[in-house]
């Protein structure tokens, strides 16, 4: 199906480890088309840190309109106070308002 004649969707992306590879796939849906917010949870945060070796997957997955959010509590838990500007911050409530909510399609990676 041409991306032309697709629908398009809200999907939510829940990475808990090793974003780089998920922030990719969340970049082809968006440049699909596709409304895409990543959540990062658990050891995803730590590339919310400034000089994090996925940052440049984080700036290129915001780039092309992917919504980055980072559980708080995991970022506490890694005392992460200051994310990089490319993140929002979250708490449980929102996410479970996106999981249950706002995404037509959830999948957690």
């Amino acid at each position: 199906m041409s991306t032309a004649a697709r629908r398009s969707r809200r999907r939510a992306l829940l990475v808990s480890h090793h974003p780089a590879r998920e922030l990719r796939t969340a970049r082809r849906w968006a440049r699909e088309g596709d409304d895409v917010t990543v959540a990062l949870l658990d050891a995803a945060v730590a590339c919310a840190r400034p000089g994090h070796v996925d940052g440049p997957a984080l700036r290129a997955a915001r780039a092309d309109g992917v919504r980055v959010l980072a559980h708080d509590a995991a970022l506490a838990r890694r005392g992460l106070r200051a994310p990089v500007t490319e993140v929002e911050v979250c708490d449980t409530e929102t996410l479970a308002v996106l999981v249950a909510e706002e995404a037509e399609a959830v999948v957690w990676l």
